[in-house]
Order: structure tokens, then sequence, then C-alpha cells
């Protein structure tokens, strides 16, 4: 189930961060906000050095 939700979290903030991208208007700050959204998580990917 989390593995659902993490693909799921993924694929919105993507959409989000198209959108984003192609509206003129944009608010840029929220645009930032869905990139770092996207990037953590992505890191979530990431195995863990230890």
């Amino acid at each position: 189930m989390l593995r659902f939700r993490h693909n799921e979290n993924l694929a919105i903030f993507q959409k989000l961060i198209i959108d984003s991208e192609r509206d003129p208007s944009r608010d840029e700050d929220r645009h930032k906000m869905l990139l770092r959204l996207l990037a953590e998580e992505e890191a979530k990917d990431q195995p863990l050095d230890t």
C-alpha cells in the first residue's frame, strides 16, 4: 500500500508541475514548492547509505 501511495504522489506532483510550467501566469512560489515536494518523494526511492 505504501508503494502505491508513493507512486500516486509521484504522478500527482509530476502532473501539477507540468500544468504549472504550461501556465504563463504561474505562481513561482507554488511551482518551487511542487518541485521540492517531487524531489522529496523521489528521494524516498533512493537506498540509504549506511
